[in-house]
């Protein structure tokens, strides 16, 4: 990669750049970072570029194929073999087995038990994984990081969004709002002002944590979309130190240049004056 000084390059590709390559070390490597070592958007890529060669470097030492590591079973037919009713069965004997050895399949949106059975012999089995094994530590497989579902991208936003900001994570939460943001009323504020009543309504509570997202609607067309959720929280109150439990209703716009991040250009919370 070229290198770029502090003057030549635009601080807001960079943080997408930087977002982009967390997407991919997850996606190859099952890294899921959340706190950057930095808040210089050019020293967390140089960060992040030195944690992709370390993990491509490593990639292959001492692997060996899922279906190796469980002991190269013989007994799961192929997919288009199996009966309406011997699927559900076969299902369950393939986790198991998975479980067995400390391997999970997970899906966040709906697949049924045919495309999932399929996805598991077809290409978890052939995915390689570290021969060592360490007690008591999970490998997981997540479906929606094999065939990505936008859905579940735009729910992912919402919720890293939330996070970054109960964390205080602004520069984080910043990078994923467009520089001019519809608010109330059909009025456009500045991403800044957005982010400044976010923290004014933070540092109404202690120790702020999201608890969980229930979307009431959602919709998808092309590279734009719509959101309806319900954001859970608990905090102490700076007070009386009690715990407390709210929620915030909150309406979202977003749009995309490449279906792999999305950006908000519409945030709506009534509660806190958006």
């Amino acid at each position: 990669m070229q290198h770029r000084d502090s003057t030549s390059f635009n601080k807001d590709d960079l943080r997408f750049e930087n977002e982009f390559k967390k997407l991919k070390l997850r996606a190859e490597f099952g890294i899921k970072l959340l706190d950057s070592p930095t808040d210089c958007p050019l020293q967390e890529n140089e960060w992040l570029n030195k944690l992709e060669e370390f993990e491509v470097c490593h990639a292959d030492y001492n692997q060996v194929p899922v279906f190796v590591y469980i002991g190269t079973p013989d007994y799961f037919p192929p997919v288009e073999k199996l009966s309406r009713q011997q699927l559900p069965k076969a299902l369950q004997e393939l986790k198991s087995l998975l479980l067995e050895n400390h391997i999970k399949v997970k899906t966040l949106c709906k697949v049924s038990d045919r495309e999932l059975y399929r996805f598991i012999l077809e290409e978890v089995f052939w995915k390689e994984i570290p021969k060592q094994r360490e007690p008591n530590h999970f490998k997981t497989f997540l479906y929606e990081e094999f065939y990505p579902n936008q859905a579940y991208e735009v729910k992912t936003t919402i919720e890293d969004f939330f996070q970054y900001c109960f964390q205080q994570l602004w520069i984080r939460a910043d990078g994923q709002l467009y520089d001019r943001v519809q608010s109330a009323r059909r009025s456009k504020l500045k991403k800044a002002d957005i982010l400044s009543k976010l923290k004014n309504w933070t540092s109404l509570y202690e120790g702020i944590q999201l608890t969980d997202i229930s979307f009431e609607k959602m919709q998808i067309e092309k590279m734009q979309a719509t959101a309806a959720a319900c954001i859970s929280f608990e905090a102490l109150l700076p007070d009386t130190y009690e715990l407390y439990h709210g929620q915030l209703s909150a309406n979202f716009q977003f749009r995309t240049e490449d279906r792999a991040i999305w950006r908000m250009t519409g945030i709506y919370i009534p509660e806190i004056g958006l």
